[in-house]
């Protein structure tokens, strides 16, 4: 196996701000030229809103558990960025195509919330899991963008674009009904993420205002890039 341990990352950033930027519509038209000289964690399809092309991978991420990336368009952007990727082990059988990349397993949770002693991650959708990397590299400020859980009837920012510069994907993407069975799932890892960031004296920021996530405090980007200094 040629992956690494997502634990080399543990205490990386002690101190430090993180921006995690999911794929959510709010991020339409969104300048967040800002983040970037803070932690940038994006999950999935946000990679195509990263210019990492060149540079140096020190503060960039990207992180997903989700193996159908791979049948996204969108999927040479991970390959080529200049970024730290880490992935599920649910992507076992592509670990020979993921050269450098390091990959984490699931933190188990239940009635009393995350196992803080386990040194796995949140599942069940990428944006917990972005967020449970973010502490645990220490950072004590972080701020999501991209969290929406739906506004109106989209779903991704790039659901704006011009189709022809849309991603596209080889499958079926799964249906509204499916995702909001996730988001349900989500919103209950949200909690115990932010109770997570009290034990470990930080704060999560949500920075999609119109976002149907309430666990954490919501501030606009604006609000957060003085915050983050």
């Amino acid at each position: 196996m040629n992956l690494k341990p997502y634990t080399l990352l543990k205490d990386k950033h002690v101190g430090e701000t993180a921006f995690v930027v999911g794929s959510g519509t709010s991020l339409n038209n969104l300048d967040i030229s800002g983040i970037h000289k803070h932690v940038v964690i994006c999950v999935n399809s946000s990679i195509l809103l990263m210019d990492w092309e060149k540079g140096k991978a020190d503060k960039r991420y990207w992180i997903s558990n989700d193996a159908f990336c791979r049948k996204w368009s969108y999927w040479k952007y991970v390959m080529e960025a200049k970024a730290n990727r880490i992935v599920r082990d649910s992507w076992r059988k592509y670990f020979r195509e993921l050269e450098g990349f390091y990959v984490f397993s699931p933190r188990p949770t239940d009635e009393n919330g995350l196992n803080v002693e386990d040194e796995g991650l949140c599942h069940c959708s990428s944006v917990p899991s972005a967020l449970d990397l973010a502490l645990q590299m220490g950072c004590k400020k972080i701020f999501l963008l991209g969290a929406d859980h739906y506004i109106r009837s989209h779903r991704y920012f790039w659901e704006h674009w011009d189709r022809k510069k849309r991603p596209h994907f080889k499958g079926m993407i799964h249906s509204r009904h499916h995702q909001m069975r996730i988001f349900v799932l989500n919103n209950k890892m949200y909690t115990q993420l932010d109770k997570f960031a009290d034990h470990k004296k930080a704060i999560v920021y949500n920075c999609s205002l119109s976002s149907q996530i309430d666990s954490f405090r919501k501030v606009s980007l604006e609000d957060a890039l003085r915050i983050a200094e």
